[in-house]
């Protein structure tokens, strides 16, 4: 189900509160770094988005909302978040991450642990995991993934081009297609239905869970392509190709050939893996420092953000523009532009208009490359004029703020965990804000918090506050 705006705004507020009393900055600093963090200027921004969709960025794992209501060929939430204690899904690569030997002997035991499920067992999960698994995995200990993996649904397709990815392409809710466990020349292997409704059988007689095993090692395989693919990718550029497939068909994947003298085969399922963007083609000439700074853009990158690339007319000595979309709904803009015989321009704005092409500049490729990618970690804004109206809307923000907090007539609101200490904070001057504060305070959806009017004393130096007179003592819970 998707997370109401306002119990999004209030987890966070939560957040916010940890935050500054583990990180020793205000309360709004925290909240500033929050929104941020989801691809806001600031907190404004955040507090007053369309409440309509829910607050993707508050989904540490799992799949996107999108894809958690968009069909249920995917799994429930609630199993992908549970899936979080498997080292292998967390998103940091590492030098412990596990290699795809290691992904596939996890995966085969957890399914191995659900054997008296019918029919695919776990199967509206196993793709995700397989996915996400390849794409944080190590071929070898001293080589880690980076690229992430297009998301597609666990289907009847999916689970065709895995299987028989030469019979592609496959399209339908139920499928007949060779099994790869026996030599097939007419098709036996019957596939239907969807996420946890799908069923494999073998008219052959093959056994299930050999059909499984070798599920799970194609998936393996597919991921593991479709991301050296790509890290090829952003290094070098196709320069020829040919798809693979019935003549006059096509829909099988295809082979691609890249200026560096490399050739990768793909078939149809680690085509559909690779995210926007792949395959980068030659399409004319490219200047030396042009070249350079888009490897080292694209390396770093690596498949995370869109990178929409615009060329100038006149090739050679034109102003070239990478523009790298992040943040929430791709609406923050990174820009990094480059000239023959000038230095890197680097631009960020959340509004995606740049009143300037280079806010910074640098002499290399790396600096201006690092500069961006720690820009996709912190969301600052560094064109001018959008930085001049963010502070503006701070201030706006930092004022109400203060407008808020206080007393009316000597009486202010108080929010805390019982009746006899307020500790999540105060004064306020309305109810309303101490509600939403205490909302903020509490751990867990359902605790109840109390919000009182008092009359108090200053602080002393300790910072404690006495309650000389109080009323309107209201028991609230936590949503």
């Amino acid at each position: 189900m998707p997370v109401k705006h306002h119990v999004a705004l209030d987890r966070a507020r939560k957040t916010a509160k940890t935050l500054a009393r583990d990180g020793g900055i205000t309360h709004q600093q925290a909240l500033d770094r929050i929104a941020q963090e989801a691809g806001f200027r600031h907190w404004n921004d955040m507090a007053g988005a369309d409440p309509a969709p829910p607050v993707a960025t508050l989904l540490l794992t799992g799949p996107t909302p999108a894809e958690e209501t968009a069909s249920n060929g995917y799994g429930p939430a609630k199993l992908f978040f549970e899936l979080d204690q498997f080292e292998y899904l967390r998103p940091p690569v590492s030098p412990t991450s596990p290699t795809l030997a290691e992904v596939e002997a996890q995966t085969r035991s957890l399914m191995a642990a659900a054997s008296g499920r019918k029919g695919l067992k776990l199967g509206d999960w196993v793709s995700q995991i397989m996915r996400d698994a390849a794409a944080r995995a190590r071929p070898r200990a001293d080589e880690p993934y980076r690229h992430s993996i297009r998301s597609i649904p666990a289907d009847a397709r999916m689970i065709a081009e895995a299987l028989d990815p030469d019979g592609a392409p496959h399209d339908g809710e139920t499928l007949t297609v060779r099994c790869p466990l026996h030599d097939d020349a007419s098709g036996s292997l019957r596939i239907t239905g969807t996420g946890q409704g799908i069923r494999m059988r073998c008219m052959a007689g093959c056994s299930h869970s050999d059909l499984q095993d070798r599920l799970i090692s194609r998936l393996g395989e597919d991921s593991a392509a479709a991301i050296a693919f790509m890290a090829d990718n952003d290094r070098s550029r196709v320069i020829g190709g040919h798809a693979f497939g019935r003549d006059g068909v096509g829909g099988a994947g295809g082979a691609y050939t890249l200026s560096n003298g490399r050739r990768h085969e793909l078939n149809v399922l680690a085509t559909r893996m690779l995210v926007d963007g792949y395959p980068v083609w030659t399409d004319g000439h490219v200047p030396r420092a042009t070249a350079t700074l888009e490897r080292t853009l694209r390396t770093a990158i690596a498949g995370r953000y869109r990178i929409e690339v615009t060329a100038p007319e006149d090739r050679a000595k034109g102003l070239w523009r990478f523009e790298v979309h992040a943040g929430h709904d791709g609406d923050y803009r990174i820009l990094l532009t480059v000239r023959q015989g000038h230095q890197i321009g680097v631009n960020a704005s959340h509004s995606g208009r740049f009143s300037v092409d280079a806010a910074e500049t640098y002499a290399k490729a790396r600096q201006a490359v690092d500069r961006a990618v720690a820009l996709t970690r912190s969301f600052d804004t560094l064109d001018p004029v959008e930085a001049t109206e963010v502070k503006i809307q701070h201030e706006r923000e930092v004022a109400r703020n203060a407008r808020l907090r206080g007393t009316v007539n000597g009486w202010g609101w108080w929010a805390g965990p019982n009746p006899d200490e307020m500790t999540f904070g105060g004064p306020y001057k309305t109810k309303a804000e101490a509600i939403s504060n205490g909302n903020g305070s509490c751990t867990e959806e359902g605790e109840h918090f109390y919000v009182v009017q008092a009359r108090t004393s200053e602080p002393d130096d300790e910072g404690w506050t006495t309650f000389h007179e109080t009323r309107g003592l209201k028991r609230c819970r936590c949503v």
